[in-house]
């Protein structure tokens, strides 16, 4: 199976980062998926950081959290109506 190793990440100094900032928005990881043929697309990405910043506003909600892996692995095996679905039933 072909595989692709990205070997930077957090490298502002270097302006060689790739995960989503203020001034680019989502552009260097969509390029990326786009130059590999990967189907998904922005809006997922949106909802990985909702999920992120979810676990941060929650870290100490065990439910919660619980509910939070479970969008987790909706979103890794590709369920990601699931995944949103409990990301706003967290929210409410």
């Amino acid at each position: 199976m072909p595989q692709i190793q990205l070997i930077t990440w957090n490298d502002f100094g270097e302006g060689t980062m790739i995960e989503p900032t203020q001034e680019f928005g989502y552009s260097f990881l969509t390029s990326i998926q786009t130059a590999f043929g990967v189907s998904s697309n922005q809006t997922q990405l949106e909802n990985i950081k909702r999920l992120f910043d979810l676990r941060k506003k929650y870290k100490l909600d065990s439910y919660k959290q619980s509910k939070m892996n479970q969008a987790f692995y909706y979103f890794v095996s590709m369920q990601d109506q699931k995944a949103v679905d409990l990301l706003t039933d967290i929210e409410n």
